[in-house]
């Protein structure tokens, strides 16, 4: 497990924009870099702490409805769980 988590959380940290700003980026890559939800959390967080405006293509709704599926599929698998190992 924690080498699959290191392998898949990484990758989505780099391509986060957490190091570099996105708006600087050619747009080709941007195109792709707004495809990772953690891109919009970096650029909304950038927004609210230093007044910057968002680049085109940040999506609040995008962000939730990343975070519904993910809650769903977690609270999915965790009620699975349980009965598989009773059976």
């Amino acid at each position: 497990y924690e080498k699959l988590y290191s392998i898949v959380t990484k990758p989505l940290l780099l391509l986060s924009g957490v190091f570099y700003v996105p708006s600087l980026l050619p747009s080709p890559f941007r195109e792709y870099m707004l495809l990772n939800p953690l891109t919009h959390v970096v650029i909304l967080l950038r927004e609210g702490f230093y007044g910057q405006s968002p680049l085109d293509g940040v999506d609040r709704f995008y962000l939730a409805e990343w975070s519904a599926c993910l809650l769903f599929v977690g609270m999915l698998t965790f009620t699975l769980i349980p009965f598989a190992r009773e059976r």
